[in-house]
C-alpha cells in the first residue's frame, strides 16, 4: 500500500516465455536489467528464472512513485515487448 510516508511503488510480476522462446526469453530479461535499473526513478529492478521453469521469471521492482514506473512503461523497448508478448 502507498501513502504520503512511502509514496514508492512496487511491482512484482511473473513473465512465462511462449513453448520453444525460453532461451529468446532470458536473453531478453537478462538484456533489460541494466537499462531499467537506469531508468530516471528506479530504485531496484531484479529478475530472477525460476528453477527448474527455464523460460519463467519473477520480476521484482520498485520505483520512487507511480510517474517514475508509467515513464518506465511508456518506453519504447518496454511498450515493444508487451505488445509482442
Amino acid at each position: 500500500m502507498n501513502d504520503t510516508k512511502n509514496p514508492y511503488v512496487t511491482v512484482l510480476w511473473e513473465a512465462r516465455a511462449k513453448a520453444g522462446r525460453e532461451a529468446e526469453m532470458k536473453a531478453f530479461m537478462t538484456a533489460a536489467v541494466t537499462p531499467s535499473r537506469n531508468d530516471l526513478g528506479n530504485i531496484d529492478y531484479e529478475a530472477h528464472e525460476v528453477e527448474g521453469q527455464p523460460g519463467t521469471f519473477i520480476i521484482y521492482e520498485r520505483w520512487e512513485n507511480r510517474d517514475a514506473l508509467d515513464r518506465h512503461l511508456s518506453a519504447p523497448g518496454c511498450r515493444n515487448w508487451c505488445l509482442s508478448s
